[in-house]
């Protein structure tokens, strides 16, 4: 019985092994066989009976998620230096939070994905000499306000 020119795992469908060394020896061959082919994951999947999540992760391939959506606008060191910018502002007394309405949606989704180099942080009070800094005193001297 021929079983064809494409591949051997074409046959698993006839074949009735009683080993379940046979079984796990076709399908590591039928694995190897999918990764090493031209196609794509779910091509290959389709011909050679191997899961395309296997295809690829065996392939080092990222996942289909990750390209789902709209492109990112920044490139990684950019979003690498905007996360050095954001983690910057509580020194200089500003906030970045929620309370900003426009780009709520943008700033979340940011933040997700830069967990654990920023951390959301309520703004504290600032110092009191920094405080009085911002005051402005009036002086009065002989009469004349200056």
């Amino acid at each position: 019985m021929s079983c064809g020119s494409n591949s051997n795992f074409h046959c698993i469908v006839i074949l009735i092994c009683t080993h379940r060394t046979n079984v796990e020896q076709i399908f590591k061959r039928a694995t190897v066989d999918a990764v090493n082919s031209p196609y794509d994951s779910k091509t290959a999947a389709e011909i050679f009976y191997v899961p395309a999540s296997t295809i690829r992760r065996l392939r080092g391939e990222s996942s289909l998620r990750s390209h789902v959506g709209r492109p990112s606008y920044l490139s990684n060191d950019e979003e690498l230096y905007f996360v050095s910018l954001l983690q910057l502002l509580p020194k200089y007394g500003q906030s970045l939070g929620l309370s900003y309405r426009h780009g709520v949606k943008w700033l979340c989704l940011f933040m997700n994905r830069h967990a654990n180099d920023t951390k959301w942080q309520r703004e504290g009070k600032t110092e009191r000499e920094r405080a009085e800094g911002f005051i402005v005193n009036k002086f009065v001297w002989d009469g004349f306000q200056l």
